[in-house]
């Protein structure tokens, strides 16, 4: 009965649409196409089998004519010519047997509700998330492919030239999955339509530091789950089932141990322990694990630290270099260690300076501020002449290096002023200012108002509300509250008070470039940031920087 339900409801659902569904989402850097017509067809036919109807070989040509059958059919013939492994491949007379069999023609209905709720997913709302997490200049052109096919695998092919995403109709992923999917590998393409650019990078290191430093690229698993998700904030596994979300936060919660892991593989690669290109290549998938191990893990990681640190600016310029990942999650991970009881592993000095990861000047620089960064030691130091360094560099940001470096130094110095006691003299000197005048006029500059107005202000607000009545932990109740005093005192500025967003913590538990990040995104929000992802969202819109890092300098 149910079968025959499901004849009567496919065959009049032919009656009314075309057999092939296509639906082209495009705008000037998105053309992300979805082609149900392979799928559609084998429902096609299979509706007419169980209908009792015959099936003329015009149906069959329909099928084997559709764009998803023709290059599942010749990926399938490369795949095994490539590995040896002619498992997959299949003739046209081999797939007529697997449509009319029982277990196509059991789950014949669940197939056809399952396609029906992918079609209605949105694809548009799924790439306009994932373009915010790539370089200016990427772009995202795939055709998405939901396939009846013998193999259950999914992938994506030819990512580079025509880059497809091939998914097996499977009704187990709901509708909010399979977008979610489809972003995450759509993260993929859009780096890939950049070209070899990290490959370039890492071209002229040695055969070992390059294999090491190429493996490093598998980090991108994880920068592509935070995009999928859409913010540092978001579960990426909502769309899952509860047992995919325990196992994701099973491995999630072995980053203390899976990242000296991963650590260790780099340094026998490199030492010459691991030389074989097939043990490299199987411990190095090992990390791929049985789920989402580290390369997704770790990886994703990694990525909301430096984010929720130096914003998603900063974040997007690593993924033109993932030797830079690693760098500035050094470089945060040391912070929130200096500063807090939660410890995090870093990754050795060792590895880092075989691969050359100090190359990435934009993210040395951070960690740096009280040092020489003139536009010359800059170039110097990323091996440029300070003409190209100065081009490239305002390309990437879409500002000066001068400026860029001022607002880091200031960012920073406000942070210092409100969780400090030293004076302005010293303040100046920590971050890289040469004069306390320079330094005090900056300040006013940016923020409209004094360095010694700022914490003078920023004190009474905290020593009032250290004589309230709450929870030593109750860091949010605090945080709001001095919000709300902020945009009092000062007029509602919301430069200013992007100024207490940027370095807040509670000065007992924490120190300067180390904010209590999950709070300060609420905070943000509730501050009329309008949700806003990063923690200098107001100076990269005011400054112009916003997504602006297409060149990893």
């Amino acid at each position: 009965m149910r079968a025959r339900c499901f004849s009567i409801w496919i065959l009049s659902l032919l009656a009314l649409i075309p057999a092939t569904f296509a639906q082209t989402v495009t705008n000037d850097r998105i053309q992300v196409t979805l082609d149900t017509s392979e799928a559609d067809q084998v429902l096609a036919i299979v509706a007419l089998h169980q209908a009792g109807k015959p099936i003329s070989e015009v149906e069959w040509q329909k099928l084997f004519a559709t764009a998803p059958y023709q290059r599942l059919k010749e990926r399938e013939q490369k795949i095994g010519e490539k590995f040896h492994d002619f498992s997959q491949v299949f003739t046209d007379e081999d797939f007529k047997k697997f449509v009319l069999s029982d277990a196509i023609l059991q789950r014949a209905t669940q197939l056809g509700e399952t396609l029906e709720q992918w079609k209605q997913a949105d694809l548009r709302r799924a790439a306009e998330q994932v373009l915010a997490y790539l370089p200016e200049g990427a772009a995202i052109r795939p055709k998405v492919y939901p396939v009846i096919k013998p193999g259950v695998n999914s992938f994506v092919w030819e990512l580079t030239t025509n880059p497809t995403i091939f998914l097996y109709l499977d009704p187990d992923i709901t509708r909010a999955k399979f977008g979610n999917t489809v972003a995450h590998e759509i993260h993929h393409i859009g780096l890939g339509s950049l070209g070899p650019v990290y490959d370039q990078k890492i071209a002229s290191l040695p055969k070992r530091a390059r294999t090491a430093a190429d493996w490093m690229g598998q980090f991108g698993e994880g920068l592509a789950m935070l995009a999928a998700a859409g913010g540092d904030d978001v579960d990426p596994h909502a769309a899952s089932t509860p047992r995919e979300h325990t196992k994701w936060e099973s491995e999630l919660a072995s980053f203390n141990t899976d990242l000296p892991a991963v650590n260790n593989f780099y340094l026998d690669v490199l030492s010459g322990k691991l030389i074989d290109n097939d043990a490299i290549e199987t411990k190095g998938t090992s990390f791929f694990g049985n789920h989402q191990g580290p390369w997704y893990t770790v990886g994703y990681k990694m990525a909301v630290i430096v984010e929720k640190r130096y914003g998603r600016a900063a974040l997007i310029g690593t993924m033109l270099d993932f030797r830079c990942l690693l760098v500035l999650y050094n470089q945060a991970a040391a912070e929130q260690n200096a500063a807090s009881k939660e410890r995090f592993p870093l990754w050795s000095e060792s590895v880092l300076s075989q691969v050359n990861a100090g190359t990435c000047v934009a993210a040395w620089m951070l960690g740096h501020l009280d040092q020489d960064l003139s536009v010359e030691a800059l170039a110097e130091r990323a091996r440029l002449c300070p003409r190209h360094f100065s081009r490239r560099f305002k390309y990437a940001f879409g500002g000066t290096p001068a400026a860029f470096i001022e607002d880091l130094r200031l960012d920073d110095a406000r942070c210092r002023l409100a969780t400090s006691d030293i004076n302005i003299e010293s303040v100046a000197s920590s971050v890289g200012f040469h004069s306390a005048d320079a330094f005090r006029r900056a300040f006013e500059r940016r923020f409209d108002v004094t360095p010694s107005s700022y914490r003078s202000r920023f004190a009474s607000h905290s020593k009032a509300l250290s004589k309230q009545k709450m929870e030593p932990d109750d860091d949010k109740t605090i945080l709001y509250a001095v919000l709300a005093n902020a945009a009092t005192s000062f007029n509602s500025d919301f430069r200013v008070i992007d100024a207490y967003i940027g370095c807040w913590a509670p000065v007992s538990r924490t120190g300067c470039r180390n904010s209590d990040a999950e709070h300060r995104w609420s905070l943000g929000r509730s501050a009329g940031s309008g949700g806003r992802q990063n923690d200098r969202s107001f100076r990269f819109q005011d400054g112009g920087w916003e997504n602006k890092s297409s060149v990893q300098l």
